[in-house]
């Protein structure tokens, strides 16, 4: 997300008066997760291969939407990451992505599955980066006046190369739409 144009007032120039500081911060401190500050978040089942990353569940409902037992903390190295997963539809990512943000969480990749129109082609479990998401309405107008918000192109690259060194060699760029939060 251009984080040039976030503001932290919206629409109507009112600072927003629902937000995660006073929704989970009333039970949780922003430091709960410590030094975490990258999340996957999967609009899918987790799959076995975060077994080899040592993952455990924390035990309390961190966040409005997901479950505890969807939420893991893992370990690459001496990497600490959330693995979050079972996050569907535009509301949930929406009250999720605050969530991460209050939490202190900078990186967020998301996977799992999609569907589309004019699909370039992609077929089941093909490989793709957002590069531009199309945002119809929800939250997004509260953030940003733009309608057609880029990826961070330094992440996106990041993604490529991490891709193309474990074998990845093709992600199709498309443009998505949602009809609710970027």
């Amino acid at each position: 997300m251009n984080t040039s144009k976030v503001s932290k007032e919206n629409s109507s120039g009112k600072t927003p008066h629902l937000t995660p500081a006073n929704l989970v911060g009333r039970k949780f401190s922003k430091d709960v997760f410590k030094d975490i500050t990258v999340a996957l978040v999967g609009y899918c089942p987790q799959p076995g291969l975060l077994e080899k990353y040592n993952p455990w569940n924390p035990v309390d409902q961190y966040f409005i939407h997901i479950p505890p037992t969807s939420v893991l903390k893992c370990k690459h190295g001496s990497v600490e990451f959330l693995s979050i997963a079972h996050v569907y539809g535009g509301p949930v990512s929406s009250a999720l992505i605050e969530e991460l943000a209050y939490y202190g969480i900078k990186y967020v990749l998301a996977y799992g599955f999609a569907g589309g129109l004019g699909t370039k082609n992609i077929k089941l479990a093909d490989f793709y980066i957002v590069e531009k998401a199309f945002a119809m309405d929800g939250t997004t107008p509260h953030y940003s006046d733009e309608k057609l918000i880029p990826s961070d192109e330094f992440l996106n690259s990041k993604i490529k190369d991490l891709a193309g060194k474990v074998g990845q060699q093709s992600m199709t760029p498309v443009q998505a739409l949602t009809a609710d939060a970027i």
